[in-house]
């Protein structure tokens, strides 16, 4: 996997697998898959000028997340 690092003072990285979905390694070491992210979602996430506000707004409480 391709972990992408994100300037974000909750989220160290994040990866997206086509046959799994957008993965998101938090600081404190918890590591979450959300399966029905598309990839749009995890390229606009890497241009977008707040990492944290972006999740935020673009991905939490839009997919489900489930802790791997």
């Amino acid at each position: 996997m391709n972990w992408q690092d994100i300037k974000s003072s909750a989220i160290a990285c994040i990866a997206y697998e086509v046959d799994q979905g957008l993965f998101v390694l938090f600081r404190d070491g918890t590591e979450y898959l959300y399966k029905t992210a598309p990839y749009k979602v995890f390229k606009d996430w890497l241009k977008a000028e707040s990492k944290g506000r972006f999740f935020n707004m673009e991905v939490r409480g839009k997919f489900k997340g489930v802790e791997v």
